[in-house]
């Protein structure tokens, strides 16, 4: 595992119904970009994500986006 350095944080959108995947910079951008997901933006601001939220409708994952250049940067734990 490596340590997060100046890496973008991405958020993973699994939309249950249509098997579809989704990937956004920000939890804002889900909300623009998808209706009735089943929870609010005020619930999801609060959430941590140390594990990813699920609902009957959706699947939300936060991680992060290295480059090549954070991980040659990086060492291995």
């Amino acid at each position: 595992m490596y340590q997060k350095v100046m890496s973008r944080r991405l958020f993973h959108l699994a939309i249950k119904a249509s098997g579809e995947h989704k990937y956004y910079g920000s939890l804002a951008a889900i909300f623009l970009d998808n209706k009735d997901l089943g929870v609010s933006k005020f619930t999801l601001d609060r959430f941590d994500f140390s594990e990813p939220f699920e609902n009957e409708k959706v699947i939300i994952r936060k991680s992060w986006v290295l480059s090549a250049g954070d991980i040659r940067g990086l060492a291995p734990k």
